[in-house]
């Protein structure tokens, strides 16, 4: 499905080139001179019907005059606050953009100053834009106060249309005690040029969305003397044409820079003044993906310093200098860099310090190094820093942090790290996704710790391919998920749990699934709340061999699940011999391809106390060995009628009042190298029942097996 925009003729026609110097006024516009004390302004398209109005101040006793370029003079002697309408007879003058033009010039008597010029429709009930703008030419002196001069936005009813002004030059100097910039040129798209006054004394507040959305603009230069400038937020927001901005070399009263270059996207470099003693950077340099290089002078103030987004999303930024040393004040920082593609290197001040490193680095795919200072005292949060930083080699963390540390998924997607160690100071309390997809990973180093504070390791290794060593805590009282834990770690050849304490681990689903060169899994020794054995624990794995439960579980277990799908060389799997399971109908998969036959002894004795558990056996490979639970009062072996077991022992404990149900032979140990003995042992074990049968044929033991012992209970011997 296509979507198509509406054509933006006019835009697409005048939208400069990218070099500075290429806009000029075309030759056939009416003339306009910069006169002193005058202001002149190129309409075109104003409409016959409804005409144009005018508003400005003028000093009292002083005539002023608005000739509107048709012959026609205005002259108002009385008020200092006027409006003058006028309505145009002719067609005015055409030009080669297709527009029909007129000059306006508005000026009083010799010596005397214009304090304002704003237009709007004389009477048109939906005035949209009864006219545009093309050029404005401000005399010096004629500019107190710009606020929204040239606002643009259509929600204003009946102001005339600035979003075709192309080129406005104001005075030299601005008079008056506000002499504020806010919105000035707000939302006029075409415009490409702008000469500004030559001063901004302290008098002035303000440069506030200045020029917000000014798509056209190409260049513009602050007033060297702009002392009296302190707010400086988003003034070139969306200039997606600027190439050169000049800005003063001191700057001494700026308090914000928020989102004050965001979405310039051609800017290429900027010159920093030396001396700012602004505290809000954020978003400064936001979308800036043409921005090649900065450098942000000494900061000297021990305020709060806002970088939240600074320069996020500069994918061509390759040097930033950033000061050795800040004014000990506390950053503010997340997704700072986010999205720096070509940022290789960075070095932090010596004194950095800041609560959080969120996402800062994320998205640096070409990041090799970041150099951190060796104490950042309030540093709490590392979460995603360094996400999907694809070559990153080596990193070396602050060792003086806070009293906690979050490493949620801080270095989640960094192929090319080899090692890492966290720092043994470390109180981390997540490690949920902090290695996933660190491809390259070998070794990894945690702190020991994280007893009494960290809750989850879910993911934390996941597709680690090349880990083959981790050191982890040794008590994780805290700890409640390793789900996912290692998932994916195809060089890992043994994970030992074992000696971790666990108080209040409840999820394990996954921890080593698609381990395949896994050959041993030992899971904690303490898990007291887990309510499933099975899930995919290990699901996927060629190479295991033992797979092995604590004795004891003291938690309610309700579920076992696919125990062990998809498993092609387990040998031994031993469940716990102690639980206080609340199991009913359990179903154990031990894998789905009927070639599977490598597993020799599935031990499932317990002290389980609920009656009624009904286990199923299914996609069974053959058993050299089978313990059951004591307390089972209901066994099913699925399978067809001709499956086999294996067993070369088989010990199913005495279970009163149970009953033995599946398909028939009910217990089929045929062809086995049961001796007399082995028989004998298995037909003790047997319940008493009605009509079930045991097939034994091809048993050494077969014929001098005491049979009796079996058919007393109510089974029938095939042999």
């Amino acid at each position: 499905m296509a979507f198509n925009l509406p054509a933006q003729t006019s835009i697409a026609k005048l939208r400069p080139t990218t070099t500075p110097s290429a806009w000029t006024r075309p030759a056939d516009w009416i003339s306009i001179t910069d006169t002193a004390g005058e202001v002149q302004f190129l309409v075109s398209d104003v409409n016959p019907v409804y005409g144009i109005k005018t508003t400005f101040n003028k000093p009292a006793g002083q005539n002023l005059y608005i000739d509107w370029g048709d012959g026609t003079t205005t002259t108002v002697s009385t008020n200092t606050l006027v409006s003058s309408s006028h309505t145009y007879t002719t067609g005015g003058t055409p030009c080669s953009r297709g527009y029909n033009t007129w000059k306006i010039r508005i000026y009083v008597d010799a010596g005397a100053q214009i304090t304002g010029a704003y237009f709007y429709s004389t009477t048109d009930p939906n005035p949209g834009f009864p006219c545009t703008v093309l050029e404005a030419y401000y005399g010096d002196g004629t500019i107190n106060n710009a606020y929204q001069y040239f606002y643009s936005s259509q929600s204003l009813a009946g102001e005339l249309s600035f979003g075709m002004l192309e080129y406005c030059k104001l005075p030299a100097t601005m008079t008056g005690t506000t002499q504020t910039l806010y919105a000035t040129f707000y939302a006029c798209y075409q415009l490409a040029k702008v000469v500004m006054p030559t001063s901004m004394p302290n008098t002035t507040t303000g440069l506030y969305r200045t020029f917000w959305l000014c798509y056209s603009l190409l260049e513009v230069d602050i007033p060297t003397d702009a002392t009296g400038v302190t707010q400086f937020a988003q003034v070139f927001y969306s200039c997606s044409n600027l190439i050169r901005i000049g800005l003063p070399s001191t700057w001494s009263s700026c308090t914000s820079m928020d989102q004050a270059f965001f979405g310039c996207t051609s800017l290429r470099t900027l010159q920093v003044p030396s001396t700012p003693i602004c505290t809000n950077y954020n978003g400064t340099f936001q979308g800036c993906q043409s921005l090649l290089s900065l450098t942000i002078p000494s900061i000297t103030t021990a305020s709060t310093i806002n970088w939240t987004s600074t320069w996020s999303g500069c994918t061509s930024l390759q040097n930033l200098n950033l000061p050795t040393t800040t004014g000990g004040g506390l950053f503010t920082i997340s997704s700072t860099w986010l999205n720096c593609y070509s940022l290789i290197n960075l070095t932090l001040p010596s004194n950095f310090n800041t609560t959080s490193l969120q996402s800062a680095f994320s998205g640096c795919y070409n990041l090799c190094t970041v150099t951190f200072p060796t104490s950042m005292p309030s540093l709490t949060n590392l979460a995603s820093t360094f996400q999907n930083c694809y070559n990153l080699q080596e990193i070396t963390l602050p060792t003086t942090v806070g009293a906690t540390m979050d490493l949620s998924g801080t270095f989640n997607g960094c192929k090319t790290l080899s090692s890492v160690t966290i720092p043994s100071s470390y109180t981390v309390t997540t490690f949920s996704l902090t290695f996933n997809g660190c491809n390259s990973l070998q070794t990894a180093v945690l702190p020991n710790n994280a007893q009494n504070s960290c809750t989850t390791f879910s993911q934390c290794f996941a597709s680690c391919y090349s880990l083959v060593n981790v050191t982890l805590p040794t008590s994780m009282t805290a700890l409640t998920t390793i789900a996912s834990m290692f998932s994916g770690c195809q060089s890992l050849t043994s994970i030992n749990l074992s000696g971790i304490t666990f108080s209040v681990l409840n999820t394990i689903t996954g921890v080593a699934t698609g381990c395949n060169s896994l050959r041993s899994l030992t899971l904690p020794s303490t898990i007291s709340t887990l309510t499933s054995l099975g899930g995919t624990l290990v699901q996927n794995n060629n190479s295991l061999t033992s797979l092995t439960y604590p004795a004891t579980i003291s938690s309610a277990i309700t579920s076992v699940g696919a125990l062990a799908t998809n498993l092609f060389s387990v040998k031994t799997i031993t469940l716990p011999t102690t639980t206080t399971s609340s199991l009913t109908a359990q179903s154990i998969s031990i894998g789905i391809a009927p070639n599977l036959r490598t597993i020799n002894n599935l031990n499932l004795l317990g002290d389980n106390n609920t009656a009624g558990i009904t286990w199923t056996f299914s996609n069974t490979p053959l058993l050299s060995g089978i313990t059951i639970w004591s307390k089972i009062a209901k066994l099913t072996f699925a399978g067809t009628a001709t499956q086999q077991w294996a067993a070369t022992s088989v010990r199913i404990p005495k279970m009163t009042n149970a009953t033995l149900t599946g398909a028939s032979p009910q217990i089929d140990v045929r062809y086995q190298s049961l001796e007399a003995a082995a028989l004998d042992t298995l037909y003790g074990d047997l319940p008493v029942v009605t009509s079930k049968s045991i097939a034994i044929t091809g048993n050494p033991g077969a014929n001098t097996s005491n049979q009796s012992i079996a058919t007393g209970k109510g089974w029938t011997i095939v042999n």
